[in-house]
């Protein structure tokens, strides 16, 4: 492809043509679903970096990693208020706190996890239905099994092929 820009706005046109390449590339491998379920529209504000440098970290499974990547999240989340990939990723963060037991107040890792899990629902745009997991996964440890059980499902509707949603609707 070609992109015709304004030189002043080289940082954008790096962010369309990473955009672009990884969009092809997710059409190839994947039917372009990679895009769609991960990063819903993230364009021209450099949030997909933001995504991807979010993941990059957060799939690193160290406490440290962990925590920037909740930052790259969080930014996610400020630039696209209406999305529920950035608040759907915070809570995620959350809970790997709690879960690992990283977290020095676990019972604020459990509540910061389904408060941003709720944010991540309440989102008017695309759903990933990572917030109903992890909101399913809160209840549960809460032993509030008929929320979790409503939770779950709508999760393993939006996310079919994840481990997590998954393993928490089992």
């Amino acid at each position: 492809d070609r992109y015709d820009r304004n030189l002043e706005d080289v940082f954008a046109l790096q962010d369309d043509v990473t955009r672009e390449v990884i969009s092809s590339l997710s059409k190839e491998l994947m039917g372009g679903q990679l895009t769609r379920i991960w990063s819903g529209d993230l364009s021209g504000t450099g949030a997909w970096e933001y995504f991807l440098r979010g993941v990059s970290h957060f799939y690193k499974f160290t406490k440290e990693d962990c925590a920037i990547a909740r930052e790259m999240f969080e930014k996610i989340h400020e630039l696209h208020l209406d999305r529920s990939l950035g608040p759907g990723y915070i809570a995620l963060t959350h809970w790997l706190d709690l879960t690992r037991e990283w977290s020095a107040a676990p019972t604020e890792s459990l509540r910061q996890a389904a408060e941003w899990a709720s944010i991540a629902i309440a989102c008017d745009g695309p759903n990933d239905g990572l917030g109903y997991v992890i909101l399913g996964a809160v209840r549960l440890r809460e032993g509030r099994h008929d929320a979790a059980l409503a939770l779950c499902p709508k999760g393993v509707a939006c996310r079919a092929n994840c481990p997590f949603a998954l393993g928490e609707l089992a």
